[in-house]
């Protein structure tokens, strides 16, 4: 349900694409957005913005070695979902491989 609510109010940018000492500080008090797009990776990427600064664009799936674009819309706005509530929390935006395999993502073979 959490995840649920705020994927209703959120958008993304890949953190290491981030000057990550100018970046406003995760907080309640943005607006968070999710924005799922095609990837160049022949896929599914995401974005994350905090209010109308970008913050995260991945476009290929975390956790996974090489280029691996998510295979669904659904996949890439669940994993940013995921992302924006660690933020929020003050938590690294990693993702772990469980934490794919938890929300059911689906892995493309190359």
């Amino acid at each position: 349900m959490l995840l649920a609510c705020c994927l209703m109010a959120c958008n993304y940018t890949h953190w290491d694409d981030v000057d990550q000492a100018g970046a406003p500080e995760p907080s309640p008090r943005y607006k968070w957005y999710v924005k799922a797009n095609t990837s160049p990776f022949t896929g599914w990427g995401y974005e994350i913005y905090m209010d109308t600064k970008p913050i995260i664009t991945q476009q290929v799936i975390p956790a996974l070695e090489g280029s691996v674009p998510f295979k669904t819309r659904k996949d890439a706005a669940s994993v940013a979902g995921l992302v924006v509530v660690k933020l929020l929390a003050g938590k690294p935006p990693a993702v772990s491989r469980a934490e794919l395999d938890s929300l059911g993502v689906e892995i493309q073979a190359k």
